[in-house]
């Protein structure tokens, strides 16, 4: 169990929220977003004594969040996407009718992120996404790529891994986008034997030279290839 400033959330696992909800004055009813779950005496303990250990204000702050999710006057899930790239998935539960905030619990890796959220907050969201208007692209099964443009579709997964791993080092937000440079850098790095990048193992089974001979016009024709099939978006 940990509180985090920067989201104003309380990370706690399913158990902890079960032992926290259940051993309180948390009145549950038949909307309760409450774990079904029974946690030991021991788990229950540790649980409150973590939770006692927040600060006063944070502890009231989500005592009365969780009083929401055990009894709510309404609740309601909240999943949304945008296009293919991000999921959200939220469960909402409104303390009373004349409340302006909502508690809400999303799934974060193992735990669960829970908040106390505004209404016009939940509100501007919805808005939000609405006004996206985006939708999940048809899923091509089966392209007919140029060798290049597999070469280089490879290169850009290794580039984005590899970020991906650096982030994991340094705590945080992996790049996303990747540039002519980055795919000629990951191509040409080919000859390095690390099991992480499946391109150093796709070049092998290539006549002999074609990956360390790509140019930078390759490079960019076979971006333009990938866009067109849908593979890769363009950032602009």
């Amino acid at each position: 169990m940990r509180f985090e400033t920067e989201y104003k959330s309380l990370f706690l696992s399913e158990r902890e929220l079960t032992a926290i909800g259940r051993c309180g004055n948390c009145r549950e009813n038949a909307l309760s977003l409450i774990p079904a779950l029974q946690p030991s005496p021991e788990e229950k303990e540790k649980a409150a004594i973590e939770f006692q250990n927040l600060d006063a204000s944070n502890r009231l702050l989500f005592s009365e969040g969780i009083a929401a999710l055990a009894g709510p006057f309404q609740a309601g899930k909240f999943h949304y996407s945008i296009a293919d790239q991000a999921l959200s998935r939220l469960l909402l539960a409104w303390p009373s009718e004349d409340r302006d905030w909502v508690a809400s619990l999303a799934r974060a890796g193992d735990a669960l992120a829970l908040r106390k959220t505004s209404v016009s907050e939940i509100k501007a969201l919805l808005a939000q996404v609405i006004a996206l208007d985006t939708a999940v692209p048809a899923t091509k099964i089966s392209l007919t790529l140029s060798a290049a443009a597999i070469v280089v579709f490879m290169a850009g997964m290794d580039y984005c891994r590899k970020e991906w791993y650096q982030s994991l080092l340094n705590h945080s937000v992996p790049d996303r986008t990747f540039s002519v440079a980055d795919v000629l850098e990951r191509i040409y790095d080919t000859a390095s034997e690390d099991f992480r990048w499946p391109l150093i193992f796709f070049t092998k089974v290539l006549p002999k030279g074609i990956a360390s001979s790509f140019t930078e016009e390759e490079v960019i024709s076979a971006l333009k290839e990938l866009t067109d099939n849908g593979l890769l978006m363009e950032d602009r």
